[in-house]
């Protein structure tokens, strides 16, 4: 055991090292493939990971599944499909005239209006943006699993599930039993439902960020909308 955690502490030395040599190395790769005009590998991977108005599809950069576009312009509400805004096009709805803002405006990447040749945003825009399309997914797939235990527990009784019920089961008494309950002691029956939604809302949005495509590769643990809410209801819990 002695020469184990000797090992595993050397490794991690070593690769704490190494760290910033690559990190230096790479920011040189990216400046010499800058200068020479290469792909920036970076770019691409920033702008998927990125908040958009639809859903990238694989291997194709230039195709993507289109969400619905809400927002307030200047002359009242406005609800479209993403796919008439997508790459530089504009479109007109009625007397309002909306486009994605470019690289260089300050809205850069949001639905904006075109009024006397200005981009102005929009008062209220509340449209299924592909991370709030994500966080949807997260939340359905959140209660299905949850009630797929109660509903096993319901029919019967105290017989152990199996397979995916069984392994979601499992997961739920082991941060009970493991985690809540040693730590709140008296009061973990109380916060218990509470927390093991946070847990399991928070795996699903992960384990869906990994997956590229739909309906995965949305960055939402990564948006600070996300991560902002869940401290504010969990602060006033």
């Amino acid at each position: 055991m002695m020469k184990r955690n000797i090992l595993a502490a050397i490794a991690m030395a070593f690769v704490a090292l190494l760290l910033p040599l690559a990190g230096r190395a790479s920011g040189h790769e990216a400046d010499s493939q800058e200068k020479s005009g290469a792909v920036d590998a970076q770019g691409i991977i920033f702008e998927h990971l990125g908040d958009r108005y639809g859903w990238e599809v694989p291997f194709n950069h230039h195709k993507s599944i289109p969400l619905p576009v809400i927002v307030w312009g200047s002359d009242g509400l406005h609800v479209f499909s993403s796919a008439r805004v997508d790459h530089g096009k504009e479109y007109r709805d009625g007397s309002a005239l909306f486009r994605i803002a470019g690289k260089d405006s300050p809205y850069k990447g949001k639905v904006v209006e075109i009024i006397d040749g200005k981009e102005v945003k929009p008062a209220v825009d509340i449209s299924i943006t592909k991370n709030v399309c994500g966080v949807f997914i997260a939340v359905l797939l959140v209660i299905w699993s949850i009630l797929s235990v109660a509903r096993w527990h319901r029919n019967q009784g105290l017989k152990a599930p199996r397979k995916m019920t069984g392994a979601i089961e499992f997961v739920i008494l082991f941060i009970y039993d493991g985690v809540i309950k040693p730590t709140l002691k008296n009061k973990a029956n109380k916060f218990a439902p509470y927390l093991l939604t946070v847990f399991f809302f928070i795996l699903v949005m992960n384990l869906l960020g990994l997956i590229v495509i739909f309906p995965g590769g949305a960055n939402l643990t990564g948006n600070i909308a996300v991560t902002l809410v869940l401290a504010i209801i969990t602060f006033l819990i």
